[in-house]
């Protein structure tokens, strides 16, 4: 297991070639790499980017089980709950993560 996350995985899927050239023609416009793009979008999905995570949940076609949408919403409660206690804001909290990537290496 000492190399697990080292391997690079394919990630494929298939979609119309219209929306495929309309996509490579964004990109040219936009300057981003395909690569670049997917990599990114794949690692907010991921590390639970509050942006992807409200678009997810508000996209119909991306349905979220009710179960897992409320424990999502209690541990979000919950963390709030925790910072307010503390009278942590964000900025404070991604400060001390910060120091501590510092420290310990990210």
């Amino acid at each position: 297991m000492a190399d697990y996350g080292k391997s690079e995985k394919k990630i494929v899927f298939y979609d119309s070639d219209h929306n495929h050239a309309k996509l490579r023609v964004k990109f040219i416009e936009d300057g981003i790499k395909q690569s670049t793009f997917f990599k990114e979008l794949v690692s907010a999905y991921v590390n639970d980017d509050p942006l992807i995570r409200k678009w997810i949940e508000n996209n119909p076609r991306c349905r979220i089980s009710g179960r897992s949408l409320e424990k999502r919403k209690r541990e979000n409660r919950k963390i709030e709950e925790q910072n307010q206690q503390f009278n942590l804001d964000q900025d404070i909290v991604d400060e001390l993560f910060d120091i501590l990537a510092d420290e310990f290496g990210d």
